[in-house]
Parts: C-alpha cells; structure tokens; sequence
C-alpha cells in the first residue's frame, strides 16, 4: 500500500492512476483519458490502430473506432464488415491488439486481448443508430475488395439509397457485426522529457480465459486481476 501511494504521487503529474481505483483497476483511467480526448474536441478521438495477424502469420493494420469501452469487464467494441481481411484474420486467429495515440494530450495507450461476436442483438441496435448513408455503404460495399470503376461502384450506391429511402431504411447484413475485445494487457504511456526521452510507462496484466469455444459464441470469458508494473521508456 505504501508503494502504491509514493507511485500515485509519482504519476500524479502525468495524469496516469491517479487513484487506488485506477491501480486497480486501468480501464477507469484509459475511460478518463478517453472523455478527456473527447472534451478537447480532439478529430476522431475514439480511434486507434488495430492490428491483427493472418494465417500466413503477417501482421496487418487498420484505423478503428471504439465504439464502447466498458471500465468494469475491461472491453473495447467495434464494428466492421466480417467478410473483410480483418474479420477473416480474427475467424482464424482472435488475438488483437490496440494503440491509441493523443499527441495533443502526448499520451498512447496499447491494448493486447482477444475478441469474441457481439450479440446479434448489440450489432442490429448499432447499426440502426447509423444515418442512412452509412448504412447503405456499408451494405453494399464488399469491403478490401478489387474496385473495377468508381462510377460503377457509385452508381450502386445511388440505386442502393433510393431503395432504402422507399423502403425506409437498410436491413443490417448479417456478416457486418460488432466485436468485443477483451484485454489482458494495457500499457498507458505520457510523454515525458524530450531531450532524454524518459517516457513514463505503467502496464497491467490479468488472466483471461474464454467461455466457448470460439468467437462466435457470445460466452464471455473468465476474467482475473488487473495487476500493475512500471517499464523503463
């Protein structure tokens, strides 16, 4: 307990645990820096890298938006087209992992877990919030896929809007879904001395078992304890 307060006062200054609540627990302070980020209107404040592996075992990334971060079971949300690069590379392999940078605030978080489906239920309630235009691009857009002609491809998604329009909007298709990362690292990061290069570092690590047997199976996982280190920058 005395080590965790002279770290609190260490940090302090960084914004980083700032309480016993946030050593014990990450996501509340990756939650603050995130409302943070939000309240300096900072453009797309919600994204970050995503990086995935395919079955060839190279990596690959993309930019993402998180679309919900929950404090208490330590997961991110988000949605893509799962007929993509991505979706196929997490169907073979679930592993994830995350970086979100703010150099405005000079702060980055990187996130390591696995992912699992959300329900069907949680997908359809999301893509209902969409305008329509988004839902139309998303429907009719095989995404990563070879694009012949941008007027062609335009022009599919004229007739696709006058569709929705009549019919009053675009029923989600059933391979575009949400995923839930479920983290068992992350590391947050504040920039220190420029000169030195003395950043500060704090990670966390828990253990995470999944319920089922694959992603697809909305099961959970069994969730252990946050425990916390500093590294060296």
């Amino acid at each position: 307990q005395i080590q965790n307060l002279e770290i609190l006062e260490e940090f302090k200054e960084y914004s980083i645990a700032t309480s016993q609540n946030e050593l014990e627990n990450p996501f509340i302070c990756f939650k603050r820096w995130l409302d943070e980020a939000k309240k300096r209107d900072i453009k797309n404040y919600n994204a970050g890298s995503f990086a995935t592996v395919n079955k060839k075992g190279h990596p690959d990334s993309r930019q993402m938006v998180m679309k919900d971060v929950d404090e208490k079971k330590g997961t991110i949300v988000f949605y893509t087209n799962g007929n993509s690069a991505m979706g196929d590379e997490l169907d073979n392999n679930p592993y994830i992992a995350v970086n979100v940078y703010w150099p405005e605030l000079d702060r980055s978080i990187r996130i390591n877990g696995q992912v699992e489906y959300v329900s069907e239920k949680e997908s359809d309630e999301y893509w209902i919030s969409r305008n329509l235009d988004a839902q139309v691009s998303a429907s009719v857009s095989q995404q990563g896929s070879l694009m012949t002609s941008k007027e062609e491809f335009a022009k599919k998604l004229e007739a696709a809007k006058e569709k929705a329009v009549k019919e009053g909007g675009v029923q989600r298709p059933p391979h575009w879904r949400g995923y839930r990362i479920f983290a068992h690292r992350i590391e947050l990061w504040a920039e220190g001395s420029e000169e030195s290069r003395t950043h500060n570092r704090m990670q966390w690590d828990r253990d995470i078992s999944r319920k089922g047997s694959s992603i697809s199976e909305v099961s959970g996982f069994n969730l252990g304890d946050w425990n916390f280190k500093l590294l060296q920058p």
